[in-house]
C-alpha cells in the first residue's frame, strides 16, 4: 500500500490537478496528503471533488496559510475519523485487502 504526502504550497497553481494525477497513476497510493494548501471549506471540497480519490478530510487555513488535506480510495482504505485541528488530522485506517488496522497522523 503506498502512501504520498506532498506540501503543495497552494493548490490553485496551473498544473497541481495533473501534478496530482500523474502521481497516483505512477504510484497508485491508497492515501494521499496534501499540505499547505492554502485553500479551505467548500473550495477545498470543489477542489478534491475533481481529484481521482473518493474520500477527503479537509482543515480550515489560518490565514491565507496552513490547509491539510487527507484524501483517499475507499476501494483499498477506510478511515475513521477521530480528531482534527487547523493544523493535524488523526485518523484509524483499515485496509480492506488485509486486516491491519493502524492510527495515522497528518500534521
Amino acid at each position: 500500500m503506498n502512501i504520498i504526502i506532498w506540501n503543495s504550497r497552494g493548490v490553485l497553481k496551473p498544473n497541481f490537478q495533473k501534478h496530482v494525477r500523474d502521481l497516483v497513476r505512477n504510484h497508485n497510493p491508497a492515501i494521499m496528503v496534501i499540505m499547505e494548501t492554502r485553500l479551505g471549506g467548500e473550495r477545498a471540497r470543489e477542489v478534491t471533488d475533481r481529484l481521482p480519490f473518493d474520500g477527503a478530510i479537509h482543515t480550515e487555513t489560518i490565514g491565507l496559510t496552513g490547509g491539510l488535506w487527507l484524501l483517499w480510495n475507499t476501494d483499498m482504505v477506510e478511515i475513521e475519523l477521530l480528531a482534527t485541528t487547523e493544523q493535524e488530522i488523526h485518523v484509524e485506517v483499515n485496509v480492506l485487502s488485509s486486516n491491519l488496522s493502524w492510527f495515522f497522523t497528518a500534521i
